[in-house]
């Protein structure tokens, strides 16, 4: 006798790391000039990150683009470029420390043309807690597979076989807190110790077992 069950794993985790995205931009009527600016706000913020002790090489680069901005002209009939936009995504990642966060965003909200930053949290050691998800669906499954089992009078005797899709969980969280210049010089002048506790982040993972009763 064949029995299909299907069993559901959830585990809440609370994460450990966390990763800034600093929003570096400026602007400009001239295209040298705004990529010389933009060039010199990223070097800034990596400078004041590099005196609380990070290395350059922990600061990655994961977007960059210049657009224009254009304006229409009734006279001439057409769209012309009036400034042109930097953008650069510089992310940091280290494993979270409430102390740390708030040195960082103190330096950041200093400088002169201060980034936008997004801050979101995530999980170091997902393999843990896969391995555990996946064992609490399974003995789920199986206590599933031995009640119908025994209403049919018989006992599960194997496993014949075990599926799941991959985890696509990155273990994050789906908040992402966002803080501009204008609201970081303004936290930070008032208090220097902002406290951030992060959210548990739940992930769940449901597994197919065929079992075999006789």
């Amino acid at each position: 006798m064949e029995i299909y069950i299907s069993a559901e794993g959830k585990k809440k985790v609370m994460p450990d790391m966390t990763k800034i995205t600093f929003k570096v931009n400026s602007k400009n009527a001239s295209y040298e000039k705004v990529i010389s600016d933009g060039i010199k706000n990223r070097s800034e913020l990596i400078s004041s990150l590099v005196k609380l002790g990070f290395g350059e090489k922990d600061i990655k680069t994961n977007n960059y683009f210049i657009t224009e901005e254009k304006r229409y002209n009734e006279k001439n009939k057409n769209y012309e470029v009036v400034n042109y936009l930097f953008n650069e995504n510089c992310e940091l990642k280290f494993k979270y420390d409430n102390d740390l966060f708030n040195k960082i965003m103190l330096s950041v909200s200093k400088l002169e043309s201060a980034p936008t930053c997004e801050m979101s949290f995530y999980v170091s050691n997902k393999r843990k807690y896969v391995d555990e998800i996946l064992k609490d669906a399974y003995e789920d499954a199986l206590y599933e597979g031995e009640i119908l089992a025994k209403v049919a009078g018989k006992k599960i005797i194997e496993c014949k076989k075990i599926s799941f899709k991959p985890f696509d969980d990155n273990f994050v969280t789906n908040e992402n807190l966002e803080f501009s210049p204008r609201v970081a010089k303004t936290l930070y002048s008032v208090d220097n110790n902002i406290s951030l506790t992060p959210k548990e982040i739940e992930v769940s993972k449901t597994i197919y077992c065929l079992f075999i009763a006789d």
